[in-house]
């Protein structure tokens, strides 16, 4: 514990002095958390949302959302956002702007995203660029791989084969063409039929 005195000086020059505890204030906090780093399909994007409060944002008046393909080192993109009013990270944190510290950001899906480990990273900085002085909030980072389907129903109808079913896959956004591959196997061997 720190303390520090205080002199009081009153009209009649007397001199009062006092020793008062001190509790320092640390300020080199540095939180964020992402509400949502996901692929709206409806609309090809890529939807980024969340929060970064730190100390070091003060004197930092332009917020940048990066982002950077950890697989292969190298950014992606960098997007300069409108900070966001935050209410409830301002009553959890006692950070320089936890309560302004929201963003929201929407990317075209681009076939680089998917694949890779994409990571967000939050900078606040003094440049119009994004350089100069900053301070980061590296995200974890995020593979976009997903592929889910379902078969529907196959039958059998005048030596026909009927198949309807769905695929969803993250990985569409770099291969434009679906297709259905069918192999009718029997005990000794399969056969492709396209």
């Amino acid at each position: 514990m720190r303390s520090f005195c205080v002199i009081c000086v009153t009209k009649f020059v007397q001199v009062i002095s006092c020793n008062l505890p001190f509790n320092p204030v640390n300020l080199n906090s540095n939180e964020g958390y992402l509400d949502t780093f996901d692929v709206d399909a409806s609309t090809n994007t890529l939807n980024i949302s969340g929060w970064h409060a730190t100390d070091q944002s003060i004197g930092k008046d332009h917020h940048f959302i990066i982002l950077y393909d950890a697989t292969k080192n190298r950014e992606l993109g960098r997007y300069e956002v409108n900070s966001t009013i935050r209410n409830d990270v301002a009553k959890v944190y006692n950070i320089y702007n936890a309560g302004k510290s929201g963003f929201n950001l929407r990317v075209n899906l681009s076939p680089a995203l998917i694949g890779d480990n994409i990571q967000v990273i939050s900078r606040y900085s003094n440049a119009t660029n994004g350089e100069g002085n900053y301070a980061d909030y590296w995200f974890a980072p995020k593979t976009f791989n997903a592929n889910k389907s379902h078969l529907d129903k196959v039958e059998v109808s005048n030596n026909q084969v009927h198949v309807s079913g769905w695929q969803v896959a993250d990985a569409s956004v770099k291969q434009q063409n679906h297709f259905v591959i069918l192999y009718f196997c029997n005990s000794l061997r399969c056969h492709y039929s396209p």
